[in-house]
């Protein structure tokens, strides 16, 4: 079955105007070698990349690399809106994890649904043209962290890993109505009192996949339990703390299976 990895990349420091740009883990050219051996495997992709580096990047047959001003998305306006509250941040490493870092490790969701309206719009546009020529058009997609190959043992590893995901993907291994996703910690119910205090590692948030009309579902919610934080607790949280209380709450399912930030997430999701 066809399906498509979506990816994004946003630099965070050409966003940012406090003192910590400096004090990020990753450098642009860290990221830039990794996120171009995402983009150099030979499976379909839309990555979004950040205007002012694109140019920077190599594309290919299988990938749609999409220039993106992180100001126009969503999410960024509605953060840029309720900026002025001074929210508290949780924040177990302040130097990294701010207040724009949630907001573009939650925007991941809008990424997915802007590569599904991308698609849909391709379809209607090829409908006209005949089978053999129309390109093949996915109904399920998969977010993947820009910078994931940093998690594998080896390029050799990571290449193997990531192009046999399609061969676990049939009828039965996807629910149309589940996103499927792994998770470090397995998942607790009874866990109500961590959302602000802790990363909630339920979700490990670099990998997911699902039918589109799911992911639509969960960019929505996500983005209505944004706003139901930052209204009524004046708090910015970790986007796996926002998915897990998406699951608490029954407002999303999740197939979930385990993984840590490591192969295993690969591996456990093709064997």
């Amino acid at each position: 079955m066809s399906y498509t990895l979506v990816s994004g990349y946003i630099n965070i420091e050409t966003l940012e105007t406090n003192n910590n740009n400096n004090m990020r883990e990753q450098t642009f050219m860290i990221y830039k070698e990794n996120g171009q051996k995402l983009i150099n495997l030979p499976i379909k992709k839309i990555i979004f990349i950040d205007y002012r580096y694109i140019e920077q990047f190599q594309t290919n047959i299988y990938t749609k690399l999409i220039s993106i001003n992180f100001e126009d998305m969503e999410i960024y306006k509605y953060y840029k809106k309720v900026l002025e509250r001074k929210m508290c941040v949780l924040s177990p490493n302040p130097n990294k994890d701010t207040a724009l870092y949630h907001i573009i490790q939650i925007a991941k969701t809008e990424f997915i649904k802007k590569a599904i309206e991308l698609e849909s719009k391709s379809e209607s546009e090829s409908e006209s043209e005949s089978e053999s020529e129309s390109e093949e058009h996915s109904n399920i997609f998969a977010w993947i962290d820009f910078g994931i190959c940093k998690m594998f043992s080896s390029d050799v590893e990571f290449q193997y890993l990531i192009s046999n995901i399609s061969k676990y993907i049939t009828m039965d291994t996807i629910k149309h109505d589940m996103v499927k996703i792994p998770g470090c910690w397995k998942l607790n119910s009874s866990d109500i009192n961590n959302d602000f205090t802790r990363v909630n590692w339920y979700f490990c948030g670099c990998f997911f996949i699902g039918y589109k009309n799911v992911l639509l579902e969960f960019e929505k919610q996500v983005k209505k339990e944004l706003t139901y934080i930052i209204e009524n607790e004046n708090t910015l949280i970790f986007e796996v703390n926002i998915w897990f209380r998406l699951w608490r709450k029954q407002y999303i399912l999740f197939d979930w299976y385990y993984g840590d930030h490591n192969s295993s997430i690969f591996v456990n999701l093709i064997n």
